[in-house]
């Protein structure tokens, strides 16, 4: 089943929301949060995150992306990042929030989370678009986090 979860998260709890949904708290799920963290106070995304390792089984699976520094990119990749946060901003949602990837990674294993994967735009760019002809191609910038609340061993929810 998949289930579509609005929410503001200025103004909402991600636990209020997810008693809405049909969550089986007890059951392994998968939540894609794509296009979103970079949009949200860093604070933010980490409660989130939080939460979702709380109140879902173990081995739930989280995968999101998020926006890395423009300073950890070539001249190139920076200027992308430029170019995107200066469209986003315009159209009245500006991107916020950047992680530096070790950074990211210790504090998602401080929530209790653990780091299955993390594709950088440079991966991605090879796995999945090194063969397109129409010069579309994810930026440098970019990455895919697929993280995991891991089993259940010593732990209680």
């Amino acid at each position: 089943d998949v289930d579509y979860v609005p929410i503001d998260f200025n103004t909402e709890d991600i636990l209020d929301a997810l008693r809405r949904s049909t969550l089986d708290p007890n059951a392994v799920t998968v939540f894609s949060w794509m296009g979103v963290s970079y949009y949200l106070p860093a604070e933010t995304v980490h409660e989130v995150l939080g939460q979702i390792r709380a109140s879902t089984a173990p081995g739930s699976q989280i995968i999101l992306d998020y926006s890395a520094p423009s300073h950890a990119h070539a001249r190139s990749g920076r200027l992308s990042t430029l170019l995107a946060n200066t469209i986003t901003r315009q159209l009245g949602e500006p991107q916020i929030t950047s992680f530096a990837d070790d950074d990211f990674r210790e504090r998602v294993r401080d929530l209790g989370l653990e780091t299955v994967e993390l594709v950088t735009g440079e991966q991605l760019k090879s796995r999945y678009f090194a063969n397109r002809t129409d010069g579309v191609q994810p930026p440098n910038h970019l990455r895919i986090a697929r993280l995991r609340n891991p089993p259940a061993v010593g732990r209680t929810r």
